[in-house]
């Protein structure tokens, strides 16, 4: 049978999985979509787009004679020119080294640059990915996390939102999060208190049949007496006895009625104290996701143990007049 804590706990994951859904969303928009307009998607391959061996790119060849010819321009030219200053030392400004150097030096620089470059659209396509930070994670695997209860869409926003201090609380959704160990608690103890309710109201209705029998037989007794009283030809010693047989019925009966008063009300008590518990573990769950410490002490202090009322004192009265 479903709860009302079992109702609120579907709305509270309802309404958490819709919130990450919403904040997955929210990452698309601003970040994934301004990429799949310029073409950058999780399948991109890049080497398409760049040349393995920059030299053989055109303005490789252009920047080569480019050095060449500064390298001619000093070494024919300014250098002589320079060292004709005699209280002037210019020939650092052609201290450019030889042309090899400087070739291989701009080639390395260019393919550190292209590597990062590279790299950087390899890790911004790699947000595409919706476990990103989770290699071991399949979308298999996923569902079957949510089977087992995690929360829809959680997996989904980890690599996004790991840092955030919303995320410390999103974390107890996992499969293994306290929260849902937290709603296993929430489910066991909510089954033991229908339960007990389930076995105190049979035992009630029992108690009740027992009632009935034992009410119909003093009656039966008390009536039997009152015709041998009125019986003529008994002494008056049998007569006293008789008086006093009934006066005792008649005593018992009213300690009996006024024991199921006081039976009734503590099991009337015992019961709403155990809808109370019920209500308090429902009502708990939700104050329990932002501090969960709280809500597991509030779990357990609600076990079955109702105040004013204990077990034994139904099944002592049903023994009694079962005897009876």
């Amino acid at each position: 049978e479903a709860s009302e804590a079992d109702k609120s706990v579907q709305e509270l994951i309802l309404a958490v999985s819709a919130l990450t859904t919403k904040m997955w969303l929210y990452f698309e928009d601003a970040a994934l979509k301004p990429m799949r307009r310029h073409g950058i998607t999780l399948d991109l391959d890049l080497n398409p787009y760049f040349f393995d061996d920059v030299k053989q790119l055109g303005e490789a060849g252009m920047l080569e004679k480019a050095v060449d010819g500064l390298d001619a321009f000093c070494t024919n030219e300014a250098l002589p020119a320079f060292r004709a200053v005699k209280k002037l030392d210019l020939t650092p400004l052609c201290a450019t080294g030889d042309s090899p150097s400087m070739k291989s030096s701009v080639y390395d620089e260019i393919n550190q640059r292209v590597s990062e470059v590279k790299g950087l659209i390899t890790q911004a396509k790699s947000w595409m990915d919706p476990f990103k930070g989770q290699p071991s994670i399949t979308k298999a695997d996923v569902d079957e996390y949510v089977k087992q209860g995690e929360i829809e869409g959680l997996r989904a926003i980890i690599g996004v939102y790991q840092k955030s201090r919303f995320y410390q609380y999103l974390q107890g959704w996992k499969k293994d999060g306290e929260y849902l160990e937290l709603i296993a608690m929430l489910k066991t103890h909510m089954n033991t208190l229908d339960e007990e309710l389930k076995t105190w109201k049979a035992e009630l209705a029992k108690l009740k049949e027992l009632i009935v029998v034992a009410a119909t037989a003093r009656e039966d007794a008390e009536k039997s007496l009152k015709e041998a009283q009125e019986a003529k030809g008994l002494s008056e010693e049998a007569q006293a006895k008789l008086a006093k047989g009934v006066a005792a019925l008649h005593e018992e009966r009213a300690r009996a009625e006024t024991d199921l008063a006081n039976l009734l009300a503590k099991l009337d008590a015992a019961s709403k104290a155990l809808e109370a518990a019920k209500e308090a573990l429902q009502k708990s769950f939700v104050v329990g996701t932002t501090g969960s410490s709280e809500l597991e002490t509030m779990i357990k202090e609600t076990r079955l143990n109702p105040s004013g009322y204990q077990r034994k004192s139904l099944q002592d009265a049903m023994a009694a007049l079962e005897s009876s």
